[in-house]
């Protein structure tokens, strides 16, 4: 499966406790279902069993931003999509490149194989 979400890509940082519950910052939310709508159009089932999974992240601007974060906000998106749950991928490739007139994340998830040549 691979697809591309374009919009600038949010990362996803720690969990943040509110006075009344949790909060989630409104553009984490959109952000996921942007990629989680893109992604069900690609897929037509979860896969089963292990996944890779590669995220290719083109960012508006050289501003920090940690692969981790941006990485966990997709892979919570592809959730019951691509793949059952993110315990799946055992396998994950993640690249950060600028490009302030196209932004977006490139994904695609299949499943995991093991090369022997790897080994």
């Amino acid at each position: 499966m691979n697809f591309r979400v374009n919009g600038i890509p949010v990362p996803k940082q720690s969990f943040r406790y509110a006075r009344h519950g949790g909060y989630t910052d409104p553009r984490v939310t959109a952000w996921e279902e942007c990629v989680a709508a893109v992604a069900r159009q690609a897929c037509d089932k979860p896969l089963t069993g292990a996944v890779s999974v590669w995220l290719v992240f083109t960012m508006p601007n050289k501003r920090r931003v940690d692969c981790d974060n941006l990485s966990k906000n997709v892979l919570d998106s592809l959730r019951g999509i691509a793949y059952a749950d993110d315990c799946q991928v055992l396998h994950l490739e993640i690249d950060k490149r600028v490009d302030a007139h196209n932004p977006g994340v490139d994904v695609t998830v299949e499943p995991y194989r093991i090369v022997l040549e790897d080994l």
